[in-house]
Formats: structure tokens, sequence, C-alpha cells
């Protein structure tokens, strides 16, 4: 299990990178992209975190911080914690 910050980009790059599967991950100096077929993931540097699966979408400006274990990503914001699995 590891928690970083919404804002440390490189750490949450690494940690996804060191997950098993096939997924696209794109990065640039503001923000993470996952995409896992119909699947789609986002962290942005300033709190703003992008999701969607077939039958939801989620998305926040408020987010703190980000726990991946496996293939599970915990997402702490404002209003509770928001879980994704890729």
């Amino acid at each position: 299990m590891v928690k970083m910050q919404v804002s440390e980009l490189d750490s949450i790059f690494k940690g996804i990178s060191d997950m098993d599967g096939e997924m696209e991950i794109e990065k640039d100096d503001e923000v993470v992209k996952i995409t896992k077929g119909v699947k789609h993931f986002e962290a942005h540097r300033v709190g703003r975190v992008v999701a969607s699966m077939p039958l939801h979408s989620f998305e926040t400006k408020s987010a703190s911080s980000i726990e991946i274990e496996g293939n599970v990503f915990k997402v702490d914001f404002d209003k509770g914690k928001y879980v994704f699995i890729v």
C-alpha cells in the first residue's frame, strides 16, 4: 500500500507503472492519465481527479491523497473516499 499526495505526480506515476496489467499511462507536468479498456482515471496536480467506469463516473476538485494497493486506487477528498478498481 502506497499513499501519496495528489500533487506528487512522479510518485503516482511510479506506483501505477509498477502495477501489473495492460494499460496506457500518460504523464506530463500537470496530470497522470490511465486508460484500461473503457476505464479511465486522471489525477491532476491541483487536486482534480476524474474517473470513469462503464456504469458510473466520478469527479472532484478537492482530492488530497491517493492510496494505491494492488489494482485499487483510493482517493481521499473533502466529502469522503472514492475507490477505483483498474
